[in-house]
């Protein structure tokens, strides 16, 4: 009877872990069918990456308040620091092809 019991448990437990199984298959198809989505290419290329669309308009603020007031711009920094990584950086992407080519 004993074994009869722990069988029964054994079995409740492993129909636990099945129905878990399928909440977590279900949970990943969405999330790979959201990761899919135009919704979520756009998202990332506008938000992390900082790509715009045609007709957007763009703004470019100035930290620095003597190039609010029609000052000089500031000489650019002699090195590039490697982490750097500004999306519209021409430059950038040119080294990085550089070196995917090499």
């Amino acid at each position: 009877m004993r074994e009869l019991s722990a069988v029964q448990a054994q079995v409740a437990e492993m129909r636990q872990n099945i129905a878990l199984g399928e909440q977590n298959t279900l949970d990943l198809e969405a999330q790979l069918r959201y990761a899919t989505s135009d919704e979520y290419v756009v998202q990332m290329a506008r938000g992390e990456l900082g790509y715009i669309q045609e007709g957007d308009e763009v703004y470019i603020l100035l930290d620095e308040p003597a190039a609010r007031l029609g000052s000089p711009p500031a000489e650019p920094p002699a090195v590039v620091e490697e982490d750097s990584f500004r999306p519209l950086d021409w430059a950038w992407w040119q080294s990085l092809l550089q070196q995917i080519r090499e």
